[in-house]
Order: structure tokens, then sequence, then C-alpha cells
């Protein structure tokens, strides 16, 4: 498995099926059933979230650190994990799913997809899921184009401290 800044981990890299299999993957493996991507499947442990499964791969992993051991660099990092989480994922992310799950979403069946969609609890990642079936409209992905600069101005800011 591959965590953080590139670090591989004991045990060597997973591979996902992108062209087939990380929907089954996010929509049947993960629990509680979310619909996230990515899923990290750690000897049957279900972890979600990329911020939460660096953090489990700190836990888990202590000799392999991700984090800085200095307590000022690890507050920058949490800031920046949270900035990162709050003002740019959802942005740079609707693109990927636009360009990328909308091409593995369509090539399941109606039927079967409606089925998958049933097993998402959250409303806005069932809604996320049928958005990248059916492609994001031109307008949400202008305003995600539009937030990306912000967010750049504001990193760049940072990276100057």
């Amino acid at each position: 498995m591959v965590g953080g800044a590139g670090r591989v981990l004991e045990g060597g890299a997973g591979e996902v099926d992108l062209a087939g299999g990380v929907l089954e993957a996010a929509l049947v493996v993960g629990e509680p059933g979310e619909g996230q991507v990515p899923v990290l499947d750690h000897d049957g442990v279900i972890i979600t979230h990329t911020t939460v499964i660096n953090e489990y791969l700190e836990d888990v992993f202590p000799d392999v650190p991700l984090r800085p051991r200095d307590p000022v660099a690890a507050a920058r990092m949490r800031y920046w994990n949270k900035f990162v989480d709050e003002h740019v994922m959802n942005h740079v992310s609707m693109h990927g799913w636009h360009r990328m799950v909308g091409i593995i979403a369509r090539k399941i069946d109606s039927g079967e997809f409606e089925k998958l969609m049933e097993n998402i609890p959250l409303p806005d990642q069932r809604k996320k899921w049928k958005a990248a079936r059916s492609g994001f409209s031109e307008a949400d992905l202008a305003n995600a184009t539009e937030k990306d600069p912000s967010a750049e101005q504001v990193l760049r800011r940072l990276m100057q401290q």
C-alpha cells in the first residue's frame, strides 16, 4: 500500500482496476457503504476518506511516519489537511469524478446501478455518483474550476510560512 508522500509500506502495493472494479469496491466493500473512494482494506478492516486513511496508516505503521514529529510542523500538517479537505478536494474531485468515475458508472446496467445506489446511506454521496453517471453540469464544472485558483493562492501563502 502506498501512503502519504509516496512511502511504500510493508506488504507491497495493491492495485485497483479503475476500468471496472472501483465502483464495486467503493459501494460493496466499503463500510458503512458510503460509496466513498478511496477505500483501504487492511486485513479486513475497511477505512475510507484519504485523511482518515493516512491517520490510520500512521497509527498502524508508526515506524514509517507520514506526519512530522515536531509538534509545530504536525499542527501545520493538520491545518493543510483540513484546508485541502474543506476547500480544495470538493472542487478538484468533481473533475476527477466527471472524467474517471463517470466512465465507470456509465458501464453499469441501469437496474444494477440503482441497486448499488440503495446501498449508499448518504444522500450527497448518492447524488455525486448519479451526477458522475449522467455528467456534471457545465455550470458545476465551471464553478469548481473557478474555485481552484483561490485555493491555490491560499496554498502559496501557506508555503511561504
